[in-house]
């Protein structure tokens, strides 16, 4: 791994203890004990903020005016609950051969794991989500879309539960392979070499493209020559949405894995469009591994 121009060192995992959010943990097992990695674990029950509607925690719904006295009084609870379980899940990743730690915390829930990432300098974050109809299922008062927006780390989003092993084979790479492109090269052969992956390269040809096939052809060639890729696979897909295009490209190639940052710059194409990686987070069917553009503003 030292070859590589990144490692993954240290992996947190946001646990609500539902099935994808162990989910998750059992993939981030899979990767610390492939990467040498420590794991840390991260419950936050979050303070409600509700201003109409009522929630519910541990299964007691309470009302506006209420929920902060019923949350003061919950709240040790709460924790003392949340201890017990995240210590079995530590049981379970120290008998494997992880160091795993955990933190249960009353909190923001992004804002608390955007924090730790930053403090803890964390390289990656492993977090489950059942997509655009189900993301309350991961944090309460939060979802995955924003921790994939705010998080300076790679985030790895777990969709449906997976099978025992999680082997990534295929990575799909969407792009538009401009010059500019090269910054991330590092990411795209770092974590091909760390799954020893084959590379589709894709470009989604909306109407607003007047670059002809050929010449797109061209360039992702250019592109994979300029950086010596090697086991890669050229796609161009028409589609009238970037995302969409993704989308369907995923139903025919069957990829195991899609990486693809979250920011773009000035005068980029529309692929690199922050909201692009937010759709395929939320509507992809398999995992998708997302980080920011080197340098890139929030």
């Amino acid at each position: 791994m030292n070859s590589l121009p990144l490692a993954i060192r240290k992996i947190v995992v946001p646990i609500d203890f539902s099935d994808l959010s162990q989910q998750a943990f059992q993939v981030a097992l899979q990767l610390a004990r492939k990467s040498g990695a420590m794991i840390k674990l991260l419950h936050i029950i979050e303070l409600p903020l509700t201003s109409g509607y009522g929630t519910s925690y541990a299964g007691i719904e309470m009302n506006p005016v209420g929920a902060y006295q019923s949350y003061d009084f919950m709240l040790p609870e709460l924790l003392e609950q949340s201890k017990q379980q995240m210590n079995r899940l530590v049981e379970a990743g120290n008998v494997q051969g992880v160091i795993v730690e955990a933190e249960v915390v009353a909190d923001l829930a992004v804002n608390k794991i955007v924090n730790v990432v930053t403090e803890e300098q964390v390289d990656l974050v492993v977090i489950g989500s059942a997509g655009a109809d189900g993301l309350e299922e991961l944090l309460i008062g939060s979802d995955a879309e924003d921790v994939v927006r705010h998080c300076p780390c790679p985030v790895l989003t777990i969709k449906q539960p997976a099978a025992v092993n999680f082997e990534v084979k295929q990575i799909l790479f969407p792009s538009d392979f401009a010059p500019e492109t090269a910054t991330i090269v590092p990411y795209l052969t770092f974590f091909q070499q760390f799954f020893g992956a084959q590379l589709n390269l894709l470009y989604v040809r909306t109407k607003n493209d007047s670059i002809s096939e050929q010449e797109l052809k061209d360039r992702m060639l250019a592109f994979v020559n300029a950086h010596q890729l090697t086991a890669v696979n050229l796609f161009i897909q028409p589609n009238s949405s970037a995302s969409d295009g993704i989308l369907e490209v995923v139903s025919t190639v069957t990829p195991d894995l899609i990486l693809m940052p979250t920011h773009g710059r000035t005068g980029f194409a529309h692929l690199f469009h922050k909201s692009v990686a937010e759709s395929v987070v939320n509507h992809a069917s398999i995992p998708v591994l997302t980080f920011h553009w080197p340098n890139a503003q929030s």
